[in-house]
């Protein structure tokens, strides 16, 4: 049964997560990117550092805009002179649809930056030029900040017609072929996308890592999840020729989604510790490979209580201030200790002398840690308040919990009832004093006249 339920959360969380490909259009536009050219020496560019980058543009023609919104208004994009200065690539005539091209087409006005980077991806058979030497295949990664839509896409070369080309020219540089307008045209074969490039979940969660790919046979395809972490890889799951195989507990994708709309997203259930890393997607096609990397951070917020919950004044009084953190994720947490006087508009001072324990770590990879404090204040102070304020990355505001110095329950009442007795025995000693001496006779003494 608790199998069950999951595989209807997984039905439903990828019927929302809709085909890009078969969304409702509107309109289309061009979108252009400015983008970096990375010459990479012999695959060894993260290694040895010997790469070159140099400014590029990207267009990609007639991009589909899904929604309501009229982009009739808007001009195509003509090759300005400022931008022959730069290589131009551009992508036409592909029948690989571009996925959430809104997201890229407004990506500036909504204050998010699109990082792009363009490479070669060798030469391959199967696209010639008028020449007939096989086309030449670049990828280009696009990534938009805050977490948001990542791309990697496949392009080929597309031959220059010879009714077109005029006078041939070539970049030398990359030993293709250009249009007359000066830019290197291209189609897409292929693309792998992410709708959700970093995650932050609590533990015990579910979570879906958003992945899918365009322009390849689904029949095809194969797929490889893997996850990376502090210098440590694994495999979690993996389909090849349609069948899938998990190597993780709790981990599923919808076969029926693969080949209907190029959907390989994987859900994950009962979120640990463990799970925490970055998810790389890797599919493999007959036109190439491709692949795409999620962000999944832990981020499990502390639980924090203070002991004694009451605090109460006795002179000479010398007590201690103990406060719990608990069960936080990640590791980093700080701690601060202040004291204010109620009614007081100053900032509350920090108190000194706080010590803390060394952090201890659960079962489940959570934190502990306690700081404690020692005040001995006097009688100035009663009604002030000592708190402890918790910041953690979990958090979006501080956890403060407070404890006010009060004094003790029927204090005021004991002193009343004491002088009171005291009140009341002295008038009844007083009395009886005076009720004593009235009785008792006075001793005789010698009559008058007599000796």
């Amino acid at each position: 049964m608790h199998r069950h339920i999951h595989w209807l959360l997984l039905k439903l969380v990828l019927v929302l997560a809709d085909d890009p490909g078969a969304r409702p259009v509107s309109e289309a536009a061009d979108v252009v990117l400015d983008c970096w050219y990375i010459e990479d020496s012999g695959g060894l560019s993260a290694v040895s550092g010997r790469f070159s980058r140099e400014k590029a543009l990207l267009v990609l023609r007639n991009v589909s805009i899904a929604g309501d919104e009229q982009t009739s208004a808007w001009t195509d994009y003509e090759v300005r002179d400022e931008d022959r200065k730069h290589i131009i690539f551009e992508a036409i005539g592909s029948d690989v649809p571009i996925p959430n091209g809104e997201i890229l087409l407004h990506a500036d006005c909504e204050g998010q930056e699109v990082t792009c980077e363009i490479s070669s991806f060798g030469a391959q058979s199967g696209a010639d030029d008028a020449e007939g030497a096989p086309g030449t295949s670049f990828i280009g990664v696009l990534r938009i900040s805050g977490g948001g839509l990542g791309m990697a896409l496949v392009f080929r070369t597309i031959p220059v017609s010879e009714k077109d080309s005029g006078e041939r020219i070539f970049n030398e540089k990359l030993n293709v072929e250009l249009s007359p307008t000066g830019t290197i045209p291209l189609s897409v074969q292929f693309l792998v996308y992410t709708r959700t490039s970093s995650i932050r979940t609590l533990l015990g969660q579910t979570i879906l890592l958003d992945c899918g790919f365009l322009g390849a046979d689904p029949s095809t395809i194969s797929v490889d999840w893997r996850i990376q972490h502090k210098g440590t890889g694994r495999r979690i799951y993996t389909l090849s020729e349609g069948q899938g195989m998990s190597e993780r507990e709790g981990t599923l994708m919808d076969a029926d989604q693969v080949g209907s709309n190029g959907n390989v997203s994987l859900l994950l259930r009962d979120i640990t510790v463990q799970d925490e890393g970055t998810y790389i997607c890797i599919v493999q096609g007959l036109k190439g490979h491709a692949q795409q990397t999620i962000l999944v951070e832990i981020m499990e917020p502390p639980r924090v209580t203070l002991t004694p919950e009451a605090l109460y004044f006795h002179h000479g009084m010398r007590e201690s201030l103990i406060c719990e953190i608990s069960r936080y994720y990640p590791l980093d947490v700080t701690v601060a200790w202040s004291v204010r006087t109620e009614g007081d508009d100053l900032d509350p001072l920090p108190l000194s002398g706080v010590s803390y324990s060394s952090h201890r770590k659960n079962k489940d990879g959570t934190y502990n840690i306690s700081s404690q404090v020692t005040i001995t204040p006097d009688l100035l102070e009663l009604a002030s308040v000592y708190t402890c304020e918790v910041a953690h990355i979990a958090l979006a505001e501080p956890i403060h919990v407070s404890v006010q110095l009060q004094r003790p329950i029927g204090e005021e009442e004991g002193i009343l009832f004491s002088i009171s007795g005291i009140v009341i025995s002295s008038i009844l000693f007083l009395l009886a004093l005076v009720h004593f001496c009235r009785l008792t006779p006075r001793p005789a003494g010698p009559k008058d006249g007599t000796r």
